[in-house]
């Protein structure tokens, strides 16, 4: 069975605390051009679940 992951990308002001779950994988943080700014990045995994769809023509198939 192979890992499906989310890429989560957020925005935040330098020295600022961030929740990272466990799960996390591949986290980083880079400084942005704009002065007191970081980027936070990292991979989160999904889980593949059978969704009824209903009306919708394509059922959901991530959740958090």
């Amino acid at each position: 069975m192979s890992q499906h992951y989310r890429v989560v990308s957020e925005v935040r002001t330098d020295g600022e605390q961030v929740d990272i779950p466990d799960e996390a994988s591949n986290v980083s943080v880079e400084p942005l051009a704009t002065a007191g700014h970081v980027r936070v990045t990292y991979l989160k995994p999904t889980q593949r679940i059978a969704v009824d769809g209903g009306d919708e023509t394509e059922p959901r198939r991530y959740i958090d």
